[in-house]
């Protein structure tokens, strides 16, 4: 695979993985954080911050939807240690995805497909 071919296809996977993310915060503009509708898992034990709070509603929100968003899973439970918050499974791939909150002008979603 050339250089070109391979940055063409981290494109296209950040693009999937993207979109992904943008049908998940389409259904939750705004929340109350105590609806077991939102956080259907309930707040892992170390809650740290408002940012935190939003990436476990974006994280459980894609695992409770991930029919609805065309994948097949998402995996939550992950340790503290670990580099990502969550592992998108898609047909024979997965993402390892670290969510972002900024504001709107710089909303980033980082991932890692193998």
């Amino acid at each position: 695979m050339t250089k070109i071919n391979e940055i063409e296809l981290i494109k296209e996977e950040m693009a999937t993985v993207k979109k992904i993310f943008l049908g998940v915060v389409d259904e939750i503009p705004s929340f109350d954080i105590t609806d077991t509708k939102i956080l259907p898992y309930g707040l892992r034990a170390h809650t740290r911050s408002i940012s935190w709070i939003v990436e476990q509603v974006i994280t459980q929100q894609a695992k409770y939807r991930a029919k609805r968003l065309g994948i097949d899973d998402v995996d939550i439970n992950l340790p503290d240690t670990c580099l990502h918050d969550c592992v998108i499974h898609k047909n024979t791939k997965r993402y390892f995805v670290n969510v972002k909150i900024h504001n709107k002008v710089k909303n980033t979603i980082s991932s890692v497909a193998s």
